[in-house]
């Protein structure tokens, strides 16, 4: 479907959802918004207080083919806090706080693993005959983790979620790319 056939049917529902929205294509980038400003940007993945929320983390969850050896590669620019990274072979809810507990691998960015307020270039490899994970940032080997639990497939999900204990501003994914 054409971005401006999505662009148009957005425009269209802007003034009954009282809410920033869009569509996001496979790298990730905003290709339609109910924000015309935000197009060609960022996803932004924050923390919010919402009493009307079941839970207050937010995140995304991108699927892609299933494999069982590949490289997944994204642009992340930690604001503040931390993120979880899951890599998963099922779906799991975006704001689900046991996503990381029980997916294949799972990953926590901090500041002490990458400096706050610059985009920088996470790659995770992955084996899941060897039952092992490795993540880079800037190309430098920063930790491998085993699988958690056996897969039935192949690894086909990624969950970014922003790990702050009060509203913050988050994680902005710039790019998802799998190899």
């Amino acid at each position: 479907m054409s971005n401006r056939l999505i662009q148009g049917v957005i425009h269209q529902m802007k003034d009954s959802i009282d809410r920033t929205f869009g569509v996001i294509d496979e790298s990730s980038t905003i290709i339609a918004c109910s924000d015309l400003g935000k197009i060609g940007e960022a996803v932004q993945i924050s923390r919010i207080d919402d009493p009307r929320l079941v839970s207050q983390i937010q995140g995304l969850v991108w699927n892609f083919p299933a494999a069982t050896q590949g490289t997944i590669e994204t642009e992340i620019y930690l604001a503040q806090d931390a993120a979880y990274i899951s890599l998963n072979d099922c779906w799991t809810n975006p704001c689900d706080e046991y996503a990381p507990e029980f997916s294949l691998f799972s990953f926590h960015i901090d500041q002490s693993k990458m400096p706050l307020k610059h985009y920088h270039k996470v790659k995770f490899t992955f084996d899941l005959d060897k039952r092992i994970a490795s993540m880079y940032i800037n190309n430098t080997f920063v930790e491998s983790c085993t699988m958690q639990r056996d897969f039935c497939i192949g690894l086909s999900y990624i969950n970014i979620q922003c790990d702050a204990p009060q509203p913050s501003e988050g994680v902005y994914v710039k790019s998802l790319n799998k190899q």
